[in-house]
């Protein structure tokens, strides 16, 4: 019995990475489009959150390296803390609690987030970053490649695609430009080098963001955190 329930299991996962597959092929150029009319709204105000690059473990005395990624998505306060000492990332988004572990040796990413399971493998290049496997109830796969300014892939049961210049050419050099669509729905967002503000929108609600430069390649390679549509979730 338990080798019928792994087989069916096996079956419905393959066909569901089938599934997202064949929805990468879908609606994407009128998505792209759609992306391209969306209007970029002007900043509000952040939510209160801690943005120091830098925390004293509780149990360390060595300064830990931390990046933080808060402010406003999906209808919902984010607050992540990616530490790169202990390999971790905690707070919470879309309502729900972050609790991951990373291995680097082993190239995985494990534990919870979005009130789902999180089991992922990575691959680091000099160009390009892999992410695979579990995330949101859903087969999880997407590559970050930073030369051509392109993430793409599916999760969520859909297919996801992110374009952007990382030199900002497309809007001046202090301004990262991001279209594309997840969930089946445009993304427009624009990220402001100077003050480290990310706007725009995603899953049709505003985006309002805050982070240091370097954390915008840990937005991307992390991106499976944000992806998920709030909507059906939430309260309000």
């Amino acid at each position: 019995m338990k080798k019928i329930i792994c087989l069916a299991g096996a079956v419905l996962f393959s066909a569901a990475i089938a599934f997202s597959q064949e929805l990468q092929e879908l609606d994407a150029e009128n998505l792209e489009k759609e992306a391209l009319k969306i209007e970029f709204p002007s900043p509000v105000p952040l939510l209160d959150a801690v943005h120091s690059p830098a925390a004293v473990s509780e149990n360390r005395q060595e300064i830990d390296e931390i990046v933080t990624i808060t402010g406003l998505v999906n209808r919902s306060r984010a607050n992540v803390a990616i530490n790169k000492t202990a390999m971790t990332v905690t707070g919470g988004v879309n309502r729900r609690v972050i609790n991951l572990k990373i291995d680097p040796e082993a190239g995985t990413i494990s534990g919870g987030a979005n009130l789902t399971p999180i089991r992922l493998k990575f691959t680091r290049g000099e160009n390009e970053t892999t992410v695979e496997g579990a995330a949101n109830l859903s087969p999880t796969k997407y590559s970050v490649n930073w030369e051509k300014g392109l993430l793409e892939g599916y999760t969520c049961l859909s297919p996801l695609k992110l374009q952007f210049d990382m030199q900002g050419s497309e809007a001046g050099p202090e301004t990262v430009v991001i279209n594309g669509y997840v969930n089946r729905m445009p993304v427009r967002l624009q990220f402001d080098k100077k003050n480290g503000v990310m706007t725009g929108h995603m899953n049709y609600h505003p985006v309002n963001l805050k982070m240091e430069f370097s954390a915008l390649r840990d937005f991307f390679e992390y991106f499976f955190l944000f992806a998920k549509d709030n909507t059906e979730t939430s309260n309000d």
